[in-house]
């Protein structure tokens, strides 16, 4: 007679299932800068705890530049970087008022240009200004008007991790995932920083 379940093991004999991973997860690490970092984010948790990572090392004029679908995580991630750099107030999208200002360790300037109709209204918005001011700058859908400001930033590409060849999930609610790139030497020593935070 085939034996039952409880009686071919107990359970203390069964395998447990290692937990699931709740942080940020390094993925892919190339040795070339330029082709960056793949980081996994199981969830917002995770994206929050990558912006806390991002604002360990950063240093007055450092940009980030934040792209993807509307609700990939950007003002989350940009969430986790306020609160890194000791901000402690609400952190919202400034889809409407295009800069919002936030006070800490440094200044955080929060740039929203999806509104931005015109590369002619960039002047009046004052983001090279902000730059210049030495605070660090987080900008989402810079995509839309690259020459804005400095080339020398990290690039922040956040996607739903559906479909990844290298992180397959079978719903966009398991998570995103980051591809993070560099564009010059300041953001590639962000970039190392970073590497080295997130390796196991």
């Amino acid at each position: 007679m085939r034996p039952s379940r409880s009686e071919s093991s107990s359970p203390g004999e069964r395998a447990k299932k290692p937990p699931r991973p709740t942080g940020p997860r390094l993925l892919a690490d190339c040795d070339q800068p330029q082709a960056g970092l793949l980081v996994r984010l199981p969830r917002a948790t995770a994206t929050v705890r990558l912006g806390r990572l991002l604002a360990v090392d950063a240093l007055p004029g450092d940009v980030l530049s934040l792209a993807g679908p509307l609700g990939a995580g950007k003002t989350c991630l940009v969430g986790g970087l306020a609160r890194g750099l000791g901000i402690t107030g609400i952190v919202a999208s400034p889809s409407f008022s295009l800069i919002n200002q936030h006070s800490g360790r440094l200044t955080l300037y929060h740039v929203d240009l999806y509104r931005i109709g015109h590369e002619s209204e960039l002047s009046d918005l004052g983001l090279w200004e902000a730059a210049e001011a030495g605070g660090v700058l987080a900008i989402e859908w810079l995509e839309r008007f690259p020459d804005a400001v400095s080339r020398d930033r990290l690039q922040i590409d956040l996607r739903y991790a559906e479909g990844s060849p290298l992180q397959p999930s079978p719903s966009p609610a398991e998570g995103r995932l980051a591809r993070i790139t560099c564009g010059g030497p300041r953001s590639a020593a962000r970039l190392a920083a970073l590497a080295a935070r997130l390796a196991p």
